[in-house]
């Protein structure tokens, strides 16, 4: 085993939050956390308080955060996703298309989408993914919306 993959099994690890915290202090631990297999997405592991700042700053601090960190991300061993976009952030489908299709890969394990309640009422998951999905796939949950398959796919 290498040690960059001993690096990247050690941040595997550690919370989210841990984990880029110690991507600060050396390239090493930054090349490895773009290869954190459980990647847990929320205001709370992002460390974005409501109370310090107003819903506006929040959602676009949310937004950002996730964008540069799927963005950055080599893709590679995400095992995790679970990605709770709070209410009062209104992202767009390009933009949680764009995550979605960086973060599922194979290998992926586990997929758990919490859409924001004022969100469209259904969301349409880029079926493209379904394909990618040829192999196991422990489980997809998305609370109270409904995927539309294109006609004919099934």
């Amino acid at each position: 085993m290498l040690l960059q993959d001993i690096w990247c099994h050690i941040h595997s690890l550690m919370p989210l939050q841990d984990a880029a915290r110690s991507a600060c202090t050396s390239h090493t631990f930054l090349r490895s956390w773009r290869c954190h297999s459980k990647l847990n997405l929320t205001t709370k592991t992002l460390g974005l308080k409501r109370n310090a700042r107003g819903k506006c700053d929040i959602a676009r601090s949310f937004t950002s955060r996730v964008d540069h960190i799927l963005r950055n991300h080599s893709g590679i061993g995400v095992k995790t996703l679970r990605l709770g976009i709070p209410d009062y952030c209104n992202v767009s489908t390009s933009h949680l298309n764009s995550w979605l299709q960086i973060a599922i890969t194979p290998g992926i394990e586990e997929v758990t989408l919490f859409l924001p309640s004022n969100y469209k009422a259904e969301y349409n998951f880029p079926c493209s993914l379904f394909f990618w999905w040829a192999w196991k796939l422990n489980s997809a949950s998305v609370p109270h919306r409904v995927f539309h398959l294109p006609p004919g796919w099934i």
